[in-house]
């Protein structure tokens, strides 16, 4: 495992066969590797309990915006891509 895991939550959308959307869902990383896709209220897996948790919050579509929020979480977002493809 990681010596540096993350989690980041928000609403997810998942590319698989169900496109399935998840509100309030989790990504765990480690090493930049997607370890896990959490729907809200499950379980992080082993190593993740004290990891650094990113909350995001760049709009939802269900109210068609994707505007960012007053904390500027979504510029946040885009620091977060762009450190893990630097890496």
């Amino acid at each position: 495992m990681s010596a540096n895991p993350i989690v980041v939550t928000g609403t997810i959308v998942t590319v698989d066969a169900d496109r399935r959307i998840l509100e309030g869902g989790s990504v765990c990383i480690a090493d930049g590797i997607i370890e896990a896709v959490l729907a809200r209220g499950e379980a992080l897996p082993a190593g993740f309990a004290g990891a650094a948790t990113i909350r995001t919050r760049c709009g939802s579509p269900r109210y068609g915006t994707s505007r960012p929020s007053s904390s500027g979480s979504r510029s946040s977002s885009r620091a977060l891509v762009a450190s893990w493809r630097s890496r």
